[in-house]
């Protein structure tokens, strides 16, 4: 097994992987430096699309992309 090549089968952009989020899900944030900056603001890009997205985390060390979005989540 080729665990290399597997991993970079893998890789995806952060646009292609928040598209697996839908209307009333719970996203993780995990908790300060360990927060998806790149997600974050794909995730804030889908706005228009998504309602009642429920992200959790703590202690933030910036003001996420989903806060500034505000209809989202």
């Amino acid at each position: 097994m080729d665990v290399q090549k597997l991993y970079e089968e893998k890789l995806t952009t952060a646009a292609e992987a928040v598209k697996v989020v839908k209307s009333g899900d719970w996203v993780d944030y995990g908790w300060c430096t360990n927060h998806p900056v790149a997600l974050d603001k794909a995730l804030a890009e889908r706005k228009d699309e998504l309602t009642d997205v429920k992200v959790r985390g703590g202690a933030t060390m910036w003001m996420p992309e989903i806060a500034k979005a505000g209809r989202c989540c």
